[in-house]
């Protein structure tokens, strides 16, 4: 499972999403200036504050932004 934290305004949070459609992956989108806890829950699991969009977990482990989901799901 994927899990994408992002605002609604971001290119790379929507890239992102494409990435995972267009690889049939399954994902959870967490719209941090929607949601403020969502920011708070991404900011506890990494341990520090969060300052650029996409933060993206793949089963779990975070692996950073959306080049390096895309280098995953192509690798």
């Amino acid at each position: 499972m994927i899990e994408i934290y992002g605002t609604s305004a971001c290119q790379w949070c929507k890239e992102a999403q494409l990435a995972c459609v267009s690889h049939n992956k399954d994902y959870t989108y967490h719209q941090v200036d929607v949601r403020p806890e969502a920011l708070e829950e991404l900011e506890e699991r990494l341990g520090k504050r969060v300052r650029t969009v996409p933060q993206i977990f793949m089963d779990g482990a975070y692996i950073g932004g959306y080049s390096e989901l895309k280098e995953k799901l192509n690798g």
